[in-house]
């Protein structure tokens, strides 16, 4: 989709979460026991021999966040633990921090070791049915790095599967997001396209649009539900300026999940 927001259901409903609610006792415990949990996961992502995940005092604390942030004490690497399925979903290489010396070793070397971790970070039976994107993203001090995107395919509609990585120039991976679960929700929508453009302009109250484009996605939301979704993007103005609305209308109770808008142009 040409002027993304880039935004997912699940990003944005995380954020959405709500304000934190902390508890202590029982909930401290199942806390360190998820992170303890992972930790045979963290070390096959990470490619480490062994590794020790702490939780900060805070994580501990805050129970009802989606998210449980741990580090490697050893390497200090960075993990996100997802609360509900114990899933690791984000690791952040600490090794990547130190930019010295670093050269560009080239695509095909590091495509060479994303190849490496997608075997480790995807399911045997859904590596077939994932699709490969390879880009240039200028990071500024880090340099160009690699972004380097493997997203699950069913019947031709993207799903929330994915393994998303970046690479310092030199293949030494920055950091990774994953996710990997069954589908389970029927990829044969209930409502049509055009309906899902009108519920979106509707609730969003956008009367007039220049340009639209929508897709079929699968999502996940934080509390485990799929949903066969419409992702629509309303577009007005061109290239130089103008603005998008954006929204995943269930594909099928045409209920419309979440949406934002976004600007492009002008002075700011």
């Amino acid at each position: 989709m040409k002027k993304s927001l880039a935004i997912s259901l699940v990003a944005i409903l995380i954020l959405l979460a709500g304000s934190v609610t902390y508890a202590t006792g029982a909930h401290v415990r199942e806390t360190q026991r998820l992170a303890d949990a992972a930790r045979v996961r963290a070390a096959q992502l990470s490619g480490r021999s062994s590794v020790n995940l702490i939780v900060s005092d805070a994580g501990l604390l805050q129970f009802f966040e989606p998210m449980i942030e741990a580090v490697d004490e050893s390497s200090g690497d960075e993990y996100w633990i997802e609360r509900r399925s114990g899933q690791i979903w984000r690791y952040r290489n600490d090794a990547a921090t130190d930019l010295d010396g670093r050269v560009d070793v080239g695509e095909a070397r590091v495509l060479g070791q994303a190849r490496r971790y997608f075997r480790r970070a995807v399911d045997s039976k859904r590596r077939a049915s994932m699709v490969e994107t390879v880009e240039r993203v200028d990071r500024g001090e880090s340099g160009n790095h690699y972004a380097i995107v493997y997203r699950e395919h069913l019947d031709g509609i993207p799903t929330f599967n994915t393994l998303d990585m970046e690479f310092l120039p030199d293949g030494t991976l920055w950091r990774l997001i994953v996710q990997d679960e069954d589908v389970d929700v029927s990829m044969h929508p209930s409502i049509s396209e055009s309906q899902a453009i009108e519920t979106l302009a509707r609730e969003s109250g956008l009367q007039r649009w220049a340009d639209e484009d929508v897709q079929l996605v699968v999502e996940r939301d934080p509390s485990g539900e799929q949903h066969l979704c419409w992702e629509v993007e309303l577009i007005t103005g061109d290239d130089a300026f103008g603005s998008m609305t954006q929204g995943f209308v269930d594909a099928h109770s045409g209920r419309l999940l979440v949406w934002g808008a976004s600007t492009w142009g002008g002075d700011g």
